[in-house]
């Protein structure tokens, strides 16, 4: 049985950076994922590329890894040389920042036809491992706005693309899940009880939600997980309530202690009934809420919480009638 120091030297061993157990070397899919990730931090030229250059000639996918870097290359100088040409105005899903002088953008979305184009692109990319998951759901994101911007119907885009970037609150339960089945992705039980760690810190320290998504991302390298045939952390974790949905459903409500109460109702209150029930100085306020209701709703109800207790119970009262 190997010693508890050839336990950690071994460990080390199978990542770039040894002596923080970094950017892991251990499988071929990990290795070209790392460089990936090395070269889109400025890193292309550290003695830890150099590690992961090693790793990927003797699992021979030097030159698998070559041709990701060179084509990363090629579009950081192809968006520079546009940049240059067509004006800040160009809009891209993605900027990546290389060092403090450098940046690349990805992915341009500037008409529908671009759009189209970038999904697919970015769609071919996750499934062959050739961006980290956090850039893929960054750029799903944009993608999936700039489409609806530009009044793209759903079928318009790959439907991973357009699952992933719809935002979405964090589904700590459906982290729970995804963690267990991480089992079925070739990761080892003992590694599995890491996912499931991994949820517990999420679940409580929601502050720390993309600590934790990078966690598991680093997990996911180390395991050599392929997101062509599972879900990313970002798909484990926000799988909640639609934010879009969310917004329009605040949208059509006020809030009058803690009780939803439809926009529509609280801006049709009819004058009479706001001079006979309140004070001047509380009638005047209950005013301003409704013109505030038809352009932003949190602002009414910012206002209405304004209102001493007794006025927001007898205007509770008063729209409960109706």
């Amino acid at each position: 049985m190997p010693s508890e120091e050839e336990v950690v030297k071994l460990a080390s061993a199978a990542f770039a950076d040894k002596q923080n157990k970094l950017h892991p070397i251990h499988t071929k899919e990990a290795t070209i994922l790392s460089g990936i990730y090395l070269h889109g931090i400025g890193e292309g030229g550290s003695k830890m590329m150099e590690a992961v250059k090693s790793a990927a000639s003797v699992f021979g996918v030097l030159g698998d890894l070559d041709s990701v870097l060179s084509e990363l290359s090629s579009n950081t100088e192809k968006s520079s040389s546009e940049s240059s040409v067509n004006g800040p105005s160009d809009v891209y899903a993605i900027t990546v920042e290389f060092d403090s002088e450098k940046t690349a953008s990805f992915y341009p979305i500037n008409n529908d036809v671009q759009v189209r184009a970038s999904a697919v692109a970015l769609n071919n990319h996750l499934l062959e491992g050739k961006i980290p998951s956090d850039w893929a759901y960054g750029a799903a994101v944009n993608i999936v706005k700039a489409a609806t911007s530009f009044g793209l119907r759903n079928d318009d885009l790959p439907a991973r693309i357009r699952r992933m970037g719809i935002e979405r609150l964090v589904d700590i339960e459906h982290a729970k899940e995804a963690a267990e089945l991480r089992q079925y992705d070739a990761v080892p039980a003992e590694c599995v009880e890491l996912y499931k760690d991994i949820v517990k810190v999420a679940e409580e320290n929601p502050d720390n939600i993309q600590d934790c998504i990078k966690l598991w991302s680093d997990l996911d390298m180390t395991h050599g997980v392929k997101y062509a045939s599972t879900f990313t952390p970002e798909e484990a974790f926000y799988a909640g309530e639609r934010l879009d949905r969310i917004e329009k459903m605040a949208s059509e409500v006020i809030l009058l202690k803690d009780v939803m109460i439809p926009a529509s109702a609280f801006t049709t209150l009819p004058e009479e009934r706001i001079t006979c029930n309140f004070r001047k100085e509380a009638a005047q306020t209950i005013r301003e809420a409704i013109k505030l209701a038809s352009v932003n709703t949190a602002d009414a109800t910012d206002k209405l919480a304004s209102l001493d207790e007794e006025n927001q119970s007898e205007l509770l009262k008063l729209l409960a009638q109706d």
